[in-house]
Order: structure tokens, then sequence, then C-alpha cells
């Protein structure tokens, strides 16, 4: 899936996130996915599709912004029966160094 800049989600052709990627950054251009696969398969990679055509669009059970908007809702309801967590009471934190000796002015040496 991506999530675009406005707010909607998209499913992306391809197995897996590489495939993915590659078919998105070729925009549909065949020469320029050819171009990117071998830069990926020189990488380790072993992506077979030949064309951006041969990435097969993934089935999902559900559209992604029903997804998205059932994780929302779940996130929200998580929210509001979580308790704030618990502080205790005051901490007497001590410290070891306390810094250089600072000279006395004139005034507060009287």
């Amino acid at each position: 899936m991506r999530f675009d800049t406005t707010g909607n989600f998209s499913i992306l052709r391809g197995n897996g996130i590489a495939e993915a990627i590659l078919a998105h950054a070729s925009h549909g251009n065949d020469r320029v996915f050819c171009e990117l696969r071998d830069c990926l398969n020189q990488q380790g990679l072993a992506i077979a599709a030949r064309s951006v055509h041969d990435l097969l669009q993934p089935k999902c059970a559900l559209p992604p912004q029903v997804t998205y908007q059932q994780l929302i809702e779940t996130y929200l309801a998580d929210l509001s029966t979580t308790a704030g967590p618990d502080t205790g009471g005051p901490v007497n934190i001590m410290t070891t160094h306390r810094g250089p000796q600072l000279p006395r002015s004139q005034k507060t040496a009287r």
C-alpha cells in the first residue's frame, strides 16, 4: 500500500516492497522499469518481471481506505481507554558534581 500526500491509500503492483517501489518509480514506462530492475538485480534482488505489466495487482479483502479507517478507529479507541502514566510521588535528585566553585562577589562576601 502507498499513502500519498493527500491522505489517500492505494495498492501498488508487485509482490513485495522492491517490486512495488519499482512499479511506482517507473511511472508505467517499460524502459525505465527495465533500467531500474537491472540496477536492483545487480544489488542482489531477483526481480523476474520483464515489464511493469508483468507485476500483478495484489488482491485485497478490503479497500485501502476502509483498512485505514479501521486502523484509526482502533487507535483512537485504545487512546480513550489508556490512563496517563503514574509518575508517583516527588523525587529527590542528588547530584555528585555541582560544578566549579564560583568566586564570591564583593556584595555577598560581607
